[in-house]
């Protein structure tokens, strides 16, 4: 999807605690005016450990030209980068699907050549 300033990518972070996945959110929703459903930290489950582990996960979409911005702010709370996708892999599949069987549908009710 592209909106004002370039494409948009989706990228998550893991960090060792809920203080520095916080503080990297912060930082990122002052250092580029993030909307509040364009970022958001959670806690990571790990198999085996439950309600254990301290992991945070940062996922958000963010404007391509900003990744720079984002994986250094992220390095700097003591993050690092898991995934960094375009947009377009995040979106439901449905859609294709539609227009694919619409197309289908299309070519049913072309008329057929008699000879």
């Amino acid at each position: 999807m592209r909106r004002q300033g370039g494409f948009l990518r989706v990228l998550a972070a893991r960090f060792p605690n809920r203080e520095r996945a916080s503080a990297a959110l912060d930082a990122l929703r002052r250092r580029l005016r993030l909307r509040a459903d364009d970022a958001a930290i959670a806690p990571l489950g790990i198999p085996g450990l439950g309600d254990e582990g301290d992991d945070t996960l940062l996922a958000g979409r963010f404007r391509e030209n900003h990744l720079d911005v984002v994986k250094k702010t992220v390095t700097k709370a003591g993050g690092s980068v898991v995934t960094d996708v375009d947009e377009q892999w995040t979106r439901p599949r449905a859609r294709q699907d539609k227009r694919a069987s619409s197309k289908k549908r299309d070519r049913a009710r072309e008329p057929v050549a008699t000879g």
